[in-house]
């Protein structure tokens, strides 16, 4: 369910949250029918709270944090997540998959039809 008002059993399209089974808009404000939870300067909505983010170089505590692709909090400090390697000309990190394409997020594997295939999410 991701509208205000939707039946629900247990979740909701965050920010929403599924109360006495209907979704709600909880801790937010209703704006032109949408649920809108503003965070503070320099934290954004995860989930339905708002957190801390970081970018590259910056200050983290977890993972989450690290808003950038292929970013993983690393000794403190927002850096890319192992396996990836940073394009210093470009300031991003990136990944290569095992079919040679750069995907924007992860890769996978799929299994369809008993084939293993690989995919990845988005190309560049």
């Amino acid at each position: 369910p991701s509208k205000i008002g939707d039946t629900c059993q247990r979740d909701c399209k965050p920010p929403l949250l599924c109360r006495d089974g209907r979704c709600e808009c909880w801790g937010g404000s209703i704006v032109d029918g949408e649920c809108v939870v503003p965070c503070p300067a320099g934290q954004q909505l995860y989930g339905v709270e708002c957190t801390r983010v970081a970018h590259y170089g910056q200050i983290c505590e977890k993972d989450s944090q690290c808003v950038d692709p292929f970013n993983a909090c690393v000794g403190g400090t927002c850096q890319c997540a192992p396996g990836t390697t940073r394009d210093v000309m470009r300031g991003f990190c990136y990944a290569v998959c095992p079919d040679g394409m750069h995907p924007r997020q992860t890769c996978r594997r799929l299994f369809v039809n008993d084939v293993d295939m690989l995919e990845n999410d988005g190309k560049h």
